[in-house]
């Protein structure tokens, strides 16, 4: 008994590539003919965008996105199934934060300045530095842990 357990507009994780079919895929944001793949169409429509004087829609394009669980009664402010959300980093809460710095050379002759903030004594490498902006270091992006994979989408039983 061959059943098909996923329906038209499923999306599937896969850590592998597929063999090029026209029942899955690939989540690249492709047109597709609106005649030609009417169920799908039915489920998603314009949503991912569309050529009207084609006759074509789009599918979902993630590739290097990372999905979230839309808000389905949850007090989370999510946007809905399917649509996009630009990135953000949240900002750190307070003004100063405590640090231990321990290549801060030592001396008999006093303390240390450091630029707006607390002087730093020598012989004790933990103080609170306020006001201070980070301006080197870090990366383009925020990101977690994470491992790759394709995302494809049921087009045709």
């Amino acid at each position: 008994m061959n059943k098909d357990i996923f329906p038209i507009g499923a999306i599937l994780l896969q850590g592998n590539d597929l063999p090029k079919n026209d029942r899955w895929l690939p989540c690249d944001g492709q047109n597709l003919s609106k005649a030609e793949y009417a169920e799908l169409f039915d489920i998603i429509g314009n949503r991912y965008g569309e050529d009207k004087q084609k006759g074509t829609f789009r599918i979902p394009d993630y590739r290097g996105e990372f999905l979230r669980g839309a808000k389905a009664g949850t007090n989370l402010e999510t946007l809905g199934p399917g649509l996009f959300e630009d990135c953000s980093t949240k900002k750190p809460n307070g003004t100063s934060f405590s640090a231990n710095i321990p290549h801060l050379p030592t001396s008999d002759k006093g303390t240390h300045g450091v630029t707006k903030g607390d002087n730093i004594g020598y012989n004790d490498n933990t103080k609170t530095i306020e006001q201070n902006t980070c301006t080197k270091g870090g990366d383009k992006e925020t990101r977690p842990i994470n491992v790759y994979v394709n995302y494809y989408i049921k087009a045709r039983t």
